[in-house]
């Protein structure tokens, strides 16, 4: 599914992929079925139809009022 996204939409590929591996950058989390995804082996299993797949850049930041 990784690959197929970064097919149809390169800029997805520049920004949430390591260049060489076509993994998830590690501040994106991958949710399949509302279970995260970890381990290698799980980016090659085949979504099924019904899946639901989520991916959450992590924000970090904010406002530093006093």
């Amino acid at each position: 599914m990784l690959r197929w996204l970064a097919e149809q939409y390169p800029a997805f590929a520049e920004t949430a992929l390591q260049p060489g591996t076509g993994r998830l950058v590690p501040h994106v989390v991958l949710l399949v079925n509302g279970q995260r995804v970890v381990a290698p082996e799980a980016y090659e299993a085949l979504l099924q139809d019904g899946d639901e797949l989520v991916l959450l850049p992590s924000c970090a930041g904010g406002c530093n009022q006093r």
